[in-house]
């Protein structure tokens, strides 16, 4: 079963209009009963009366617990604390899952990633469910040049990633110092062939792009990119409004 194996981390902070239906796509998928859901949350909104309100109604369905969030990686680093599972599962709160069994695949990835040093870290291709075309393409062009870099750089997104709760720990977590990318550097941690993509995509909508744009976020990721090849990590450290930040 998925709960004797998986616990997800979801981290929040004003997600009112998203939080409900990424809980409902997780009661859709295959095997879910029982399994641990920790919403890290620093919300002034709504949020976690949703939270509370959608774990009375379904507690037969997700065994869902809200914790104390923060910046992105203190909130999943405090969600990560309460887990026990062998496997640990990150996801953002405007995710939608349409497959049932996108979170089955991803385990039996991570599973397999496993006999490559006993490590695992697994991520999802992009879709967009927003009604803009550029989203569209932009997310088709990620996953063209992701699938590209990842022969020589794994990058698992912070929107979606999955990794056995041992290395997580060994490698420290999320480094907490770090303003944007800490995904793709915590990824660093891992081997090519401790690395997978799923098949089934993960859908998202056009937010990330409308504060700085579709071109500025081409900017943000390749500047970044260019920063780590020349070993400038106290780029990461330095103050973002990437995203809203």
């Amino acid at each position: 079963m998925l709960s004797e194996q998986l616990t997800i981390v979801i981290p929040t902070k004003n997600e009112q209009g998203y939080i409900g239906r990424l809980l409902h796509d997780l009661i859709q998928q295959y095997d879910i009963t029982g399994t641990k859901v920790i919403v890290a949350d620093c919300s002034t909104d709504a949020t976690p009366d949703i939270v509370e309100n959608f774990s009375d109604r379904y507690s037969d369905s997700l065994d869902i617990t809200l914790v104390n969030g923060g910046p992105v990686s203190t909130a999943r680093n405090n969600g990560a604390k309460l887990a026990k599972t062998d496997f640990l599962l990150f996801i953002d709160a405007d995710v939608r899952l349409p497959n049932p069994f996108h979170l089955t695949e991803a385990l039996i990835e991570g599973k397999k990633s496993m006999v490559h040093g006993k490590k695992a870290l697994v991520t999802s291709p992009l879709a967009s469910y927003a009604q803009d075309w550029k989203c569209s393409l932009a997310y088709n062009i990620y996953n063209w040049v992701h699938r590209i870099l990842v022969r020589k750089y794994p990058f698992a997104i912070g929107a979606f990633l999955l990794v056995d709760r041992n290395s997580f720990e060994q490698y420290g977590r999320f480094d907490e110092l770090t303003d944007n990318s800490e995904d793709f550097l915590f990824s660093q941690n891992y081997t090519v062939k401790q690395f997978t993509i799923t098949e089934k995509k993960i859908q998202l909508d056009d937010r990330r792009f409308k504060k700085i744009g579709y071109f500025g976020t081409i900017k943000h990721l390749i500047v970044n990119f260019y920063k780590f090849i020349i070993g400038d990590i106290q780029h990461f450290r330095r103050r973002s409004s990437y995203w809203g930040g």
